[in-house]
């Protein structure tokens, strides 16, 4: 009884300091260099929304030139140089600034919807690399499990064949399936491994089985109706919203497009500072202070205007198609994932009833083997039935949270 209490106590403790599949998750989000990139996109849309609002504010120059001529002409030394400082403002420019400002912000919305969309894979990434641990991990016990029966059943076989109650093809027939229950341990450790290897890579840490805590998927979890993972996935997709911005930013660019039907009316202010020599602060200095107003208007430019709004207006359409499609691929997904789910509850609950019935049929053979009554066929036979309903167990609980975790990304709640 103490051993057990001891046993039990140390199994929470490594529990407790076991990673969970939200711990595994978070710490991919936060290693990942992908994620990083994505990162720096959202950074560089904010670096073309602040370039956007410069557009708003006046231009400021400080040059200097100097010149030199042949000889002096009527109006200009042959050696001058002039200081300056000039101002410019664009006041008008068919509002084409203000769009573009608006677009911007919405390429901004779109990097992080992105970005968002981007962790939502990389968690679904690690609880499918979780799952494939989990499932690795119930064949290396069952693959033991059979080569400790198949190991057992030898011995007793050899004990038999001893007392010359069992032909030894009887015993061989036993031994060739315990050597392969024996090949397949190992490549049941191999096949756990790799799948450490890959979660690893996914968290990109390395990750050991001691540090997973598979508690999670201890209770099978609850599914909700169709109509609300639908309904849920056209309000918080963010590939979708993403592409409802990007069907936003391009209705801007057209009107930014449009800009080129109107003047352009700018605004400029010049400070100058001329000298007769080479020395800009020479005695002969004239300072000149000049405003400007520039109105220019483009009447014709080979509809060359035109062209490019009716490619604004294309690109627009091309995203309006790109959401329709959206939306028909994520209700084909969603119908495939649910398809998919009801097939794996169903197959979880005949597969436990096959796993008792494996069991019972073992324990029957086991006793009539002893008793002289059943063949080495018999007992392999089985020994193999009880493997298979196990590994079917396995299969059907990990297919289940697989798609419970598919339907979780469905409406972005890993």
């Amino acid at each position: 009884m103490k051993k057990i209490f001891a046993l039990v106590i140390l199994l929470a403790a490594v529990n407790a300091f076991a990673m969970s599949l939200d711990e595994l998750k978070d710490k991919a989000v936060e290693n990942r260099p992908v994620l990083k990139k994505y990162r720096f996109d959202t950074e560089i849309s904010s670096e073309n929304v602040r370039y956007q609002k410069g557009e708003f504010m006046p231009s400021a120059d400080l040059g200097y030139q100097y010149n030199q001529l042949d000889e002096d002409g009527m109006f200009e030394n042959s050696e001058n140089s002039n200081l300056y400082v000039s101002l410019s403002y664009n006041l008008f420019d068919g509002f084409r600034d203000k769009y573009n400002l608006k677009s911007a912000r919405e390429m901004e919305k779109i990097s992080l919807f992105e970005f968002k969309a981007k962790k939502q894979d990389i968690k679904l990434d690690v609880a499918a690399s979780y799952l494939n641990v989990y499932r690795n991990q119930r064949y290396l016990g069952v693959r033991r499990s059979a080569y400790k029966l198949y190991k057992e059943k030898y011995e007793d076989a050899k004990l038999k064949y001893d007392v010359g109650v069992m032909n030894w093809s009887e015993v061989l027939k036993i031994k060739v399936e315990m050597d392969n229950a024996k090949q397949e341990l190992l490549k049941a450790q191999a096949n756990l491994d790799k799948s450490l290897n890959t979660l690893s890579r996914k968290v990109n840490s390395d990750i050991n089985i001691g540090d997973i805590n598979f508690q999670t998927l201890e209770t099978i979890p609850e599914f909700k109706k169709y109509d609300f993972y639908k309904e849920e996935m056209y309000a918080v997709r963010s590939e979708l919203k993403a592409l409802e911005k990007v069907v936003q930013a391009r209705k801007y660019s057209v009107d930014a497009s449009k800009s080129s039907l109107y003047p352009k009316v700018d605004l400029s202010l010049r400070y100058s500072n001329a000298a007769d020599s080479a020395n800009p602060y020479g005695d002969n200095e004239e300072d000149e202070l000049r405003g400007q107003v520039n109105v220019n208007f483009n009447i014709f430019n080979g509809f060359q205007k035109y062209s490019n709004i009716n490619k604004a207006k294309l690109e627009m359409r091309k995203s309006k198609m790109d959401v329709m499609e959206l939306k028909l691929d994520l209700k084909n997904q969603l119908q495939n994932v649910f398809e998919d789910k009801t097939v794996a509850l169903k197959n979880l609950g005949v597969a436990k009833t096959s796993l008792k019935e494996a069991e019972e049929n073992l324990r029957v053979t086991e006793a009539s083997f002893k008793e002289g009554v059943a063949t080495s066929t018999d007992i392999l036979d089985a020994i193999y039935y009880l493997s298979r309903a196990k590994y079917n167990v396995i299969n059907a609980k990990t297919q289940v949270f697989l798609n419970y975790f598919k339907l979780q990304r469905v409406i972005e709640n890993l």
